[in-house]
């Protein structure tokens, strides 16, 4: 079986929801394709970032603590994060029904455009949840505190290697996620993220 990421509070709490959408821009106005409303979208968009931030919690920490021949020091960037990039952008086609385009801002030196503020919102409020409440990463019976700080160093990635890792995913890794995610009928089991008021036991460790 594989494993499983879940947590006793949101990763997203409504206040962070709506300082990601804010940073979007806020919803499109209605097409006479697309009749949700706005309450239809932010509740997709809740759903769609719990979802996306749970399976990078799993897979990051999964690979770190089982790690493959072929990850090794000095490597590339984690490949779950360029994942999560992936799933961000098709919830910016799904629920924002937006243009993959991003911009650099020569005045600021720095990337822009609202995909880019929409990815960086995404990455800065999980990285927040991480480190504030804070939320102790449970994998196979064991706290995991060196894992979880290896993740928040990487969400806090600058705008430009967000902007980098937006143009690098591309159609085709979209296509591909927005795929998997309407086959995924559930998150995986095994790994559990709870807060100390109100922990969460860990789930049994899968069978070798």
């Amino acid at each position: 079986m594989a494993d499983e990421a879940t947590s006793s509070d949101n990763l997203y709490p409504p206040a962070a929801i709506g300082r990601i959408i804010d940073a979007a821009g806020g919803f499109p106005k209605s097409s006479p394709g697309d009749r949700r409303s706005d309450d239809e979208k932010r509740r997709e968009l809740v759903d769609a970032l719990e979802f996306a931030a749970n399976r990078l919690i799993t897979d990051f920490v999964a690979g770190r603590v089982r790690p493959t021949a072929s990850r090794g020091r000095g490597g590339p960037r984690p490949r779950e994060i360029q994942a999560f990039i992936g799933e961000i952008q098709g919830i910016w086609l799904d629920v924002f029904d937006r243009q993959f385009r991003t911009s650099y801002d020569g005045f600021k030196g720095e990337a822009a455009g609202p995909l880019v503020r929409f990815a960086e919102a995404c990455f800065g409020e999980l990285r927040d949840s991480l480190v504030s409440r804070p939320y102790p990463v449970v994998f196979q019976g064991k706290t995991r505190p060196k894992e979880q700080a290896t993740l928040v160093r990487e969400l806090g990635a600058t705008r430009d290697a967000i902007r980098a890792r937006l143009r690098k995913d591309g159609w085709p890794g979209v296509i591909d996620r927005l795929e998997e995610l309407l086959a995924q009928e559930s998150v995986p089991t095994g790994l559990t993220i709870s807060n100390a008021s109100n922990p969460v036991h860990p789930a049994p460790s899968e069978r070798e």
